[in-house]
Order: structure tokens, then C-alpha cells, then sequence
């Protein structure tokens, strides 16, 4: 016997589709990029100051052999600002804002600088 009902006769829904496995190694990659440029002091404390010029190094010449091809095959859509991070970024905005209220400004500045130990500091 039917009997009434007031939901819509559907197909059953269907869970969506997988990231494929190069976007899912672009992400990985992305994050370990970040993980080491804000590490960085641990990465030059560990390899010493060559080596974390030359691990550096390896990570910009992995960024331009990814992002190249994609600029170049016209492959990035328009940019996601929905996306975006935004506490990250609201937090690195008020970082550089409190330069205007610090009372040791150019100490606060040269940290948003990559800068090389001087002999002195060296052991």
C-alpha cells in the first residue's frame, strides 16, 4: 500500500568526490614549506647556516618548478579570497601594526628580515 509522504522521491545522495593525488601532495608540500619558514631557526640551528641556505634554497626552486607550469598551462583559477586564512593573516597584519606602538622599532622590524648571524654571535 503507499502511503503519503512529503519528501521528494531522489536519487540517494553520494559523497563527493576525492581530491585527486597531486593536489593532495600540493597541499602537503605547501604545508611543509610554511612549517620550515617559520621554523627556521630550528632548520639553521639543526643543518648550521649552509645548510639551511641550501634546504631554502631547495624549497624556492620547488615553489618555481610547481607554480611555473601551472602560471604557464593557465591552470589557476581566479583566486579564492573565501579561502584564505584570515586569522593568519589578521595576526601577521597586527604583528606589523605594532611596530607604530613599539618602543624597540627597528628590532622589530629587522625580525621580518632574514638576516645572517654576524661572526661575533658564531660559536
Amino acid at each position: 500500500m503507499a502511503q503519503y509522504t512529503k519528501h521528494p522521491v531522489a536519487a540517494p545522495p553520494v559523497a563527493p568526490e576525492r581530491e585527486s593525488t597531486g593536489h593532495l601532495l600540493l597541499r602537503a608540500y605547501a604545508t611543509l614549506v610554511l612549517f620550515a619558514v617559520f621554523a627556521h631557526t630550528a632548520v639553521y640551528n639543526l643543518v648550521g647556516e649552509v645548510g639551511a641556505g641550501v634546504i631554502m634554497a631547495l624549497f624556492l626552486l620547488g615553489a618555481l618548478a610547481i607554480g611555473i607550469p601551472m602560471l604557464a598551462q593557465g591552470r589557476p583559477q581566479p583566486f579564492a579570497w573565501r579561502r584564505l586564512p584570515w586569522a593568519a593573516l589578521a595576526y601577521t597584519a597586527l604583528a606589523l601594526l605594532s611596530v607604530a606602538w613599539s618602543q624597540w622599532r627597528l628590532p622589530t622590524i629587522l625580525t621580518w628580515v632574514p638576516s645572517r648571524p654576524s661572526p661575533s654571535t658564531r660559536c
